[in-house]
Formats: structure tokens, sequence, C-alpha cells
């Protein structure tokens, strides 16, 4: 038994340390699909910060994780205006603010919600 719980904790550990320096589009939020071409991205520093775009406003904030689960948050953002992109760019703050835990899958980074539903879906992009 001990040999398989060491297993389970080296597993979890490197889930956490593969998010570091990394930069993450997402594919969907809230099961609505992202155009690739949309300048939405997370990088996640080793710092326990996080920075990226919201599809019009640069972000920033601060994050944590232990085993698979995440907190992100709270969000600060530049204040401009941008026509058409409000929608996508709150839904984005908001799943990344909401997220309780997630899975990393070679590159793609499931997150889900206090209830275990996936509330995002973000590709490995090299925005880092």
């Amino acid at each position: 038994m001990p040999i398989l719980a060491l297993a389970f904790a080296a597993g979890t550990l490197a889930m956490s340390t593969d998010l570091v320096g990394s930069a993450w589009r997402p594919s969907l939020i809230h099961a609505h699909s992202v155009p690739a071409e949309e300048r939405v991205y997370i990088t996640f520093k080793d710092d326990g910060r996080v920075f990226g775009n919201g599809g019009c406003n640069h972000f920033f904030s601060v994050y944590a994780t232990d085993g698979n689960t995440i907190k992100i948050g709270p969000i600060a953002s530049t204040k401009k205006g941008c026509p058409g992109k409000y929608e996508l760019e709150t839904s984005f703050f908001s799943v990344l603010e909401s997220a309780k835990t997630y899975e990393l899958h070679e590159t793609t980074l499931v997150l889900f919600n206090g209830y275990g539903q996936p509330i995002a879906e973000l590709i490995k992009t090299d925005n880092a």
C-alpha cells in the first residue's frame, strides 16, 4: 500500500509543476467553442502569478495548486472597451476564478467547478 500512495503523490506533484511556465488558450468555455484566432490565453509563472489576455484586456492574478486542486484569482485587468469581445472575456475570467480542480492531458488542460463539472478546456500554446 505505501508504494501505491507514493506513486500517486509523485504523479500529482508532476501535474502541478507542468503548469509552471506554460501558456494555454481556451478551446471551450462552458461547452461553447472559442475560435483559435481569438487572442485569449493564460500563462502560469513559477512565482505563483498568472497573466494573459482575455481577448481585449490584459489581466494578471495569482494562483495556487495542491495536487489537482487549483485556485486562481482574484483577476485584475485593464479596462479597454472592445465591441464584441465583452462576453468572451467575462466568461473566460469567470471560469478561471471558479475553477476548483483540473486535469492535465499532455497539451490539454481541463478546468472543473466545485461540482466536478468541466467548465473550460484549454490547449497548450507558445504565448509563455
